[in-house]
């Protein structure tokens, strides 16, 4: 039996595929737990105390954020955005405002990279 089963083995065309097979389910294994940077761009918020100001400005920023391949897939891009609290912005006028990591909200397993602009500047009128 064992004379039979040997030359079916060790044919080119079944180590083909099984080098195939075995190559495939290593890459899929590495590529799992490979760091991955995208850019996304996300919705800026801003608050304001004085409903009857009217606000203008930009709406979103990019990022750039660092993690693993399966953290970035579950990730809901919908959820992320970039919050000011400019409830002290009481009257018109423009005022730059340098937005800081403290602004962006991400979960704890992903790293935020850069974000653009650095400053923005809110129009109140």
């Amino acid at each position: 039996m064992l004379t039979t089963t040997k030359p079916i083995l060790t044919s080119k065309s079944v180590l083909k595929i099984a080098s195939v097979v075995f190559g495939y389910a290593f890459w899929l294994i590495l590529a799992q737990n490979q760091d991955l940077q995208i850019t996304q761009t996300i919705p800026l918020s801003v608050y304001i105390a004085n409903d009857e100001l009217k606000l203008s400005g930009p709406e979103h920023i990019t990022v750039g954020l660092l993690g693993k391949r399966l953290d970035l897939q579950k990730l809901d891009f919908q959820t992320i955005g970039a919050h000011i609290d400019g409830t002290n912005l009481n009257t018109a006028g423009t005022y730059p405002i340098q937005i800081s990591t403290s602004h962006i909200f991400l979960p704890n397993y992903v790293k935020l990279l850069y974000y653009t602009p650095v400053i923005i500047n809110l129009e109140l009128s």
